[in-house]
């Protein structure tokens, strides 16, 4: 019997890409082959993207666009061209060509005609709804599974650009090419069928691929609540992180708060500045990434894990992001503004407290608290090691297996 093949196709480095990751690592312990078209574009270290590379069994069909070499600055030099000129073509005269990718630059210099013959072809981002689509088309017997990370539209609800009525085009043309459609919460789950009129689609969670082994013990006397944030990026003005650094300088207890992520010298200076404007410069730590598989493990050390998110459009009210599962998993209290995405887990586990989305105060209050009520604290960690055991990633994704695997059959 011939192997499963699946082709997965990412908007940037797979390396920091966990969804499609998961997916991936998960299939080939099934016994598939691996193929994986991404784009690199200088998002994250080459050193950390090769070395990750190199401990996956993969396929890897690379699209560099990062300007790191001169033929990878003709590759980008000749998408930015080509991707303007077709913006322009939508934009002005509402044509829209079989080859035009807006939104994921690095397509234009990928040749679809070499993509491999595969079982599944597998997306996660909008940006990559039409191009899938074609793949498809290529292909009739091929399964289509769009696992949508955000809500559909994502980050370009509220675009008022080309940009926003291009995916809207997109999705009303493309979105019933999809075979399986997922959705990272519930409440995403009915969004989305409620506005395609869409049957069965399957929650699958932002859970980790693998289980904590020992968790640290806990201090009997702690001098401060340890509290982190992290991300792929930290960004002042995004994911409420100015929110968390206001509400630092508001507790009346000693709360300690580390941001782990990539960081450039603008975000760096704007962060710093406001740091030594609220006198609370030694009470804030930043610190690189931690490695795309151990990121769990990077967290074991603290109390509480923050997450600030704004309700500035559905994709953020709907969904929930994979920081929420790491923190449970690594047995964290979790501070959550209340997103419904996010708070219909804490609520079914209760494994933390909710405080009003961009209330600097009430965030201030929550932490004082689980500082002085230990009890609680404790009570909370306790409740995400324990349910931490059945939120990993194979009990959502092995219900999206069999649907697969009865597709192809």
């Amino acid at each position: 019997m011939l192997k499963k093949s699946v082709l997965f196709i990412s908007s940037y480095e797979i390396v920091y890409n966990p969804r499609l990751v998961k997916a991936a690592d998960y299939l080939h312990e099934k016994g598939w082959d691996i193929h994986i078209l991404t784009p690199v574009v200088g998002l994250v270290n080459r050193e950390t993207y090769i070395n990750f590379i190199k401990t996956r069994d993969w396929n890897v069909i690379e699209i560099d666009i990062s300007k790191r070499t001169l033929k990878s600055k003709i590759r980008w030099a000749f998408a930015s061209i080509s991707q303007k000129i077709h913006q322009l073509m939508f934009e002005k005269l509402m044509i829209e060509t079989k080859q035009m990718q807006l939104l994921n630059k690095s397509l234009y210099v990928s040749n679809s005609n070499k993509t491999p013959k595969v079982d599944v072809i597998y997306i996660n981002l909008v940006d990559n709804l039409k191009y899938a689509s074609l793949l498809k088309q290529k292909q009739p017997a091929t399964i289509f599974v769009f696992d949508s990370q955000e809500y559909f539209t994502g980050q370009y609800a509220n675009d008022k650009t080309f940009k926003g009525a291009w995916i809207n085009k997109i999705e009303h043309d493309y979105i019933k090419h999809a075979d399986i459609i997922c959705s990272t919460t519930t409440a995403m789950k009915k969004a989305i069928e409620k506005k395609y009129a869409i049957e069965n689609v399957i929650r699958l969670r932002n859970l980790p691929f693998k289980r904590v082994a020992k968790y640290p013990e806990e201090k009997s006397k702690p001098n401060s609540l340890s509290v982190i944030w992290h991300g792929l990026s930290i960004n002042y003005n995004s994911r409420g992180i100015s929110v968390i650094i206001e509400a630092l300088s508001k507790t009346k207890n000693p709360v300690h708060l580390t941001l782990q992520g990539n960081i450039n010298s603008i975000q760096k200076q704007l962060i710093d500045a406001e740091i030594e404007k609220l006198n609370i410069k030694n009470r804030i730590t930043i610190i690189e990434p931690a490695h795309p598989d151990y990121i769990v493990e990077s967290l074991l050390t603290y109390d509480v894990g923050i997450i600030a998110e704004l309700p500035l459009e559905d994709n953020q009210r709907l969904t929930s992001s994979n920081k929420l599962f790491e923190y449970i998993q690594a047995g964290l209290c979790v501070v959550s503004s209340n997103m419904p995405g996010i708070i219909e887990t804490i609520d079914e586990y209760n494994v933390g407290c909710i405080y009003d989305a961009g209330n600097a105060d009430q965030l201030a209050e929550q932490l004082d608290e689980l500082f002085d009520n230990q009890t609680k604290l404790l009570g909370f960690k306790k409740q995400s090691q324990l349910v931490a055991k059945e939120l990993i990633w194979k009990v959502d994704f092995d219900i999206v297996h069999e649907k697969i695997t009865s597709l192809i059959e």
